[in-house]
């Protein structure tokens, strides 16, 4: 494993979840819509916000900026704020250490989003209970660790888990180009046998098509020896069949050399290479989670597979196109068009659901309200 160059403690948490909050002070219970808290823009305002502390004895004065900062930050919320099973979840870093041990001991159990929001008053009903508020265009501003949150046990410290392996660590991995040792992220490590396994799957179905095509090549052999119209036809028919073979053979091999040549490139890469194709993949799952969906598990899945996800979902191939004649020129065409569709529809509409604003569309701030005003159950 990695070593770390820091103490810090790391957690991952529920920082939300669709439903009714109570606000008591305010005299009315407000919505968070599915559709607004899960939208892309909502997720990546909470990318990195500060992490704070409040409580009896750490209040504070609400948005969290450049000039306020220093007073208040305790740690910082990661990247990767995602849908988990319903909820709105995200790893974050503690720096203080008081705070990492009150986390620990189960004070600091709670969370709370710090937002701005665009209210749309409207009356219904969410899950049997009453609302007379919707908040829409959800942007975060920080998350607040607290002993007592407004959405109680929904939002809430779920683990620690800087004690787990490090998804960077480094693996000894034996290339078989040159047969030595490389030092390489074990992420790359399971791409690399994503690619071998791949390539060995390719080479089985060639093995399979020229066995076929043998056994074709006899039965057009002992067919030709014999006369008759009916003979004729089915060696014409096998004709057909044995070029169809012979042609997907030489392309199943033609994908199986490409497989191995990219697992090769991949345990050989120098450091500075292997760190872009680290990137490249993290943000190609980023892109997969925007568009298949944060549920979606792409581990195990090289590259390509998850290209192929994205396409099916938001720009599939035509249905009449056969698998076999996608190469990686089709495939990387079609993926780039993928991408500027989703892209281009993401910005045609980038505020959730299409709910009416109300009338002076005046941002509300739930900069400070994260302590429980009534009764938790």
């Amino acid at each position: 494993m990695l070593e770390r160059g820091h103490n810090f403690a790391r957690y991952k948490g529920i920082l939300s979840k669709p439903g009714v909050l109570d606000y008591p002070e305010l005299n009315r219970k407000e919505l968070i819509p599915e559709e607004e808290l899960f939208h892309a823009d909502t997720k990546r305002s909470f990318r990195g916000v500060p992490m704070v502390l409040t409580d009896r004895q750490n209040l504070h004065p609400g948005k969290i900026d450049s000039d306020n900062f220093r007073e208040h930050i305790v740690g910082a919320l990661g990247d990767n704020v995602r849908e988990e099973s319903g909820q709105l979840v995200a790893e974050f870093t503690i720096y203080d250490r008081e705070t990492s041990r009150r986390i620990d001991s189960g004070e600091l159990s709670q969370l709370s989003i710090a937002r701005t929001m665009i209210p749309v008053e409207k009356n219904g009903s969410h899950e049997g209970k009453e609302y007379q508020v919707i908040q829409t265009n959800i942007r975060g501003n920080h998350v607040a660790l607290t002993p007592r949150g407004r959405a109680g046990k929904d939002a809430r410290v779920l683990q620690r888990t800087d004690s787990k392996e490090d998804k960077m660590a480094v693996v000894s991995y034996r290339a078989d180009s040159d047969g030595k040792d490389h030092d390489i992220p074990s992420e790359v490590a399971k791409d690399i046998e994503i690619l071998k396994s791949k390539k060995e799957e390719l080479s089985q179905s060639a093995k399979e098509k020229d066995d076929k095509i043998k056994d074709l090549e006899e039965k057009i052999k002992t067919l030709s020896s014999e006369s008759g119209k009916d003979s004729n036809k089915e060696i014409e028919d096998l004709k057909r069949e044995f070029e169809t073979l012979k042609a997907l053979s030489q392309t199943a091999k033609q994908e199986a050399d490409a497989w191995k040549k990219k697992a090769e490139e991949l345990q050989t890469l120098k450091p500075e290479e292997l760190d872009k194709a680290v990137k490249e993949r993290a943000k190609l799952i980023e892109q997969g989670k925007a568009i298949v969906g944060d549920s979606e598990d792409f581990s195990g899945l090289s590259n390509a597979q998850i290209k192929d996800k994205i396409i099916s979902k938001a720009l599939p191939y035509p249905s009449d196109m056969r698998s076999d004649s996608i190469t990686d020129v089709v495939r990387e065409a079609q993926f780039s068009a993928a991408i500027r569709l989703s892209s281009a529809l993401a910005t045609k509409n980038p505020n959730g659901i299409g709910t009416k604003e109300r009338g002076d569309s005046k941002k509300d701030y739930r900069l400070e309200m994260h302590n429980w005003k009534g009764d938790q159950k």
